[in-house]
């Protein structure tokens, strides 16, 4: 009878341990869950700022350029306007000394 109770107070020990075993596997494997979850979204918030950032960055470079074009295109047509205007003079210069020699006009 004794080693009978000792058997069954052996395996109730037994049972025991595996059941907080598991109950520990259990509890490990949803906190690994839980923190894969959470490097997850860390992740994501990560490719969501980098690809901010990088349309930032496009969006920024592309007005810079928008800008440059801008400058450079309003700088060649005042430097076209400005020939225009010394072509002109000049032509009226010409002009003047040509037909008009008497006026003292020197060019």
């Amino acid at each position: 009878k004794q080693w009978y109770q000792r058997r069954v107070a052996i395996t109730a020990g037994i049972t025991e341990a595996a059941r907080k075993g598991l109950m520990a596997m259990e509890s490990i494997s949803v906190k690994v869950e839980e923190e894969m979850e959470l490097a997850l979204t860390a992740i994501d918030d990560i490719s969501t700022e980098t690809i901010r950032s990088v349309d930032s960055f496009t969006t920024d470079a592309r007005k810079s350029i928008d800008s440059s074009i801008m400058d450079a295109e309003k700088f060649i047509d005042s430097s076209i306007t400005d020939a225009e205007k010394f072509i002109d003079l000049s032509i009226e210069c010409i002009d003047s000394s040509v037909n008009f020699p008497e006026s003292g006009v020197r060019c």
